[in-house]
């Protein structure tokens, strides 16, 4: 009795309220407990976003991007598509100009034909499988100014010896053909080394190059 007193109370209350909001707009206001509210996510919502970590440039004309990958709820990670943005504008919108590079469940990317010595500022768009996309916080690099070059007598040194003997001021190499004054010799072996030639000469198979510290920037 009880029971069916309560449920005949809670009507009622219902009804007077319904009456009192009908009277003021004609339209019925339901309040929904925040408890019972619950947020329904779309396809391309991202668990986790994507996130740049790192931009660097190994050429005078390339920059290489790294990031985290972003998570959504219905694209598998293997199928998140990322573009990269870059820009010398720093607070540039993503766009078709400015989109330079695209790969697929992959965390990395180069891109070439930029300027030399220029400060470049990048972003990653993260897209799922119908095309929405969120977009990475942003870094800058700058290009390095020039790349190193390598002579034909440098290549040929690699190939004949795997350790040139280097001194502060000189490097000296088996070599018919001595490089000319003002080129780079390089070399990634060991600790490596980037010199730019004064003056060289070949003797017996063996060239002696008299050098000094070279930068790539």
């Amino acid at each position: 009795m009880k029971h069916h007193r309560l449920v005949v109370s809670v009507l009622i209350l219902f009804a007077c309220v319904f009456s009192s909001t009908a009277s003021h707009s004609g339209k019925l206001l339901m309040m929904i407990p925040p408890l019972l509210a619950k947020k329904t996510p779309s396809y391309g919502d991202m668990n986790t976003m994507v996130k740049l970590i790192s931009v660097s440039s190994g050429s005078s004309n390339s920059l290489t991007a790294d990031w985290l990958p972003s998570q959504d709820i219905q694209t598998p990670a293997s199928q998140i598509r990322y573009t990269l943005h870059v820009s010398t504008v720093e607070n540039f919108l993503p766009s078709a100009v400015t989109a330079k590079g695209t790969v697929v469940g992959k965390e990395t990317l180069t891109v070439t034909g930029l300027q030399a010595n220029t400060q470049y500022f990048v972003l990653i768009a993260a897209a799922d499988g119908s095309g929405n996309e969120s977009w990475s916080n942003r870094l800058s690099a700058r290009t390095v100014s020039s790349a190193a070059v390598r002579t034909s007598a440098v290549l040929a040194a690699q190939a004949q010896s795997q350790n040139p003997a280097v001194t502060p001021t000189t490097v000296t190499y088996s070599s018919s053909q001595a490089p000319a004054a003002g080129s780079y010799l390089a070399s990634s072996v060991g600790s490596g080394y980037l010199r730019k030639v004064v003056s060289a000469s070949s003797a017996n198979g063996v060239v002696t190059a008299q050098t000094a510290a070279a930068s790539l920037n």
